[in-house]
């Protein structure tokens, strides 16, 4: 049985333009955003950004890809420059040295992607199957915002 769940306003995103996606090893959800960074809970979404009072100094709030270092901390691309996000102080620091790129858990099978593809929801608007996480859901965002496709029943990520 597939059911689609939709990640909008209501759970706390900011827009619906999406750069990347991924889970790290908490179960949480990382969603790079036009309009900051959002940490899905498998309730709620909540942003993260740079402010003009106080900030990192981050050059926008326009995040791009995602990845994790070795102490599990994100690594976000804005504006061409890499910058880290603490997970433990929740801010967003400048990283001096560019991090290897980011491995293969963008991947996503072709009849996977091709079966998405196929469902009415998908049919004839682009988008991007970002990642599968933890509990065997698959990311995808589109112009409708992102949307958590299951195959079963299973929640999105543990409950905080």
């Amino acid at each position: 049985m597939t059911h689609i769940d939709h990640l909008g306003p209501a759970t706390g995103m900011p827009q619906s333009l999406v750069t990347d996606i991924l889970q790290d090893g908490s179960g949480y959800v990382w969603i790079a955003t036009r309009d900051g960074l959002a940490r899905f809970d498998g309730t709620r979404a909540v942003i993260f950004k740079d402010t003009p009072t106080g900030g990192a100094g981050l050059p926008s709030n326009r995040i791009g890809k995602l990845g994790i270092d070795s102490l599990g901390n994100l690594i976000c691309n804005v504006e061409g420059t890499c910058w880290g996000f603490d997970r433990t102080a929740l801010r967003f620091t400048a990283i001096v040295q560019q991090p290897n790129k980011a491995s293969d858990y963008y991947r996503v099978p072709s009849d996977v992607a091709r079966r998405i593809a196929a469902m009415p929801e998908f049919r004839g608007i682009e988008h991007t199957v970002y990642l599968r996480d933890s509990q065997g859901g698959y990311w995808v965002s589109s112009k409708r915002g992102v949307d958590r496709v299951s195959f079963d029943r299973r929640r999105a990520v543990p409950k905080r």
